[in-house]
């Protein structure tokens, strides 16, 4: 997707880079103050106001550009410590991946979840070795479980997604 706000990023990041420069050379000048460039006298303020004018428009791009992403953020990420989520009638689940690092498991989540299934963080029990499963679920029965599982290993980079219980 293009977005127009790529360019002011990358304006913003060359003015910033640029204004470090002249406050660089300004502060390596024993006359101190100011320099000439090709008729143009650039002074110590030059480099800060062209520094700040750049990291603003940096800034303001790059939030921009996050907005237009519109990547659906849950509100929180459902987590389970150390027990199976289960509902009466309902306690089939797919299991997508386990991982040891939580922040990853968390970002797998938010991927399945913007993709419309119903993904989850489940620790493993106390005794087992530590380990984030990423879930989605609960489904009412194992055929039903068989045929998100399938969508996962067709849609997604997870291959070795699986029912269980």
């Amino acid at each position: 997707m293009y977005n127009i706000w790529w360019v002011p990023l990358i304006i913003g990041a060359v003015l910033t880079v640029a204004g470090l420069f002249l406050v660089v050379k300004n502060i390596g000048e024993l006359g101190g103050g100011s320099f000439s460039y090709q008729g143009f006298e650039f002074k110590s303020s030059s480099g800060l106001i062209i520094t700040v004018i750049g990291l603003a428009t940096v800034i303001y791009a790059a939030t921009k550009i996050y907005a237009a992403t519109n990547l659906p953020l849950p509100p929180h990420i459902p987590y389970v410590n150390g027990n199976v989520l289960t509902t009466a009638g309902q306690d089939w689940f797919v299991q997508v991946t386990a991982l040891q690092v939580r922040t990853n498991a968390d970002s797998v989540v938010v991927q399945l979840t913007s993709k419309g299934f119903k993904a989850f963080v489940v620790e493993t029990p106390k005794g087992e070795p530590l380990a984030y499963r990423v879930r989605i679920g609960p489904f009412q029965s194992r055929s039903e479980a068989d045929s998100i599982k399938a969508r996962i290993q067709k849609e997604t980079e997870f291959a070795k997604a699986y029912s269980t219980q």
